[in-house]
């Protein structure tokens, strides 16, 4: 799976970013990275607080609901984050489980 990669110095929210795109049928995978939030949100909208220095990205996908499962969807999303960053920080980034 080819990653299109869209960064940003500074933005209201990731999600929104991701949001739009999607809604303008901007379906190809994509990574969405900030070095800094205005007014980011965490899961179930609650704040998040972002300071300087921490690593801020949204990435969506198009999947197929009927092969893969929530579980699956969650380890599926951390396979991908460590090998886009072991990509761009040529590093070998690993997964405690």
């Amino acid at each position: 799976m080819r990653i299109k990669i869209k960064k940003y110095k500074k933005v209201k929210s990731t999600n929104d970013i991701a949001l739009k795109l999607i809604k303008q049928n901007s379906l190809e995978p994509t990574l969405i990275i900030t070095e800094k939030q205005t007014k980011g949100r965490g899961r179930i909208g609650k704040k998040w607080i972002s300071k300087k220095g921490n690593l801020f990205f949204s990435l969506f996908f198009n999947f197929d609901q009927k092969k893969i499962n929530f579980q699956q969807f969650a380890i599926l999303n951390a396979f991908l984050i460590k090998n886009l960053f072991s990509k761009k920080f040529s590093e070998k980034i690993k997964i405690k489980w």
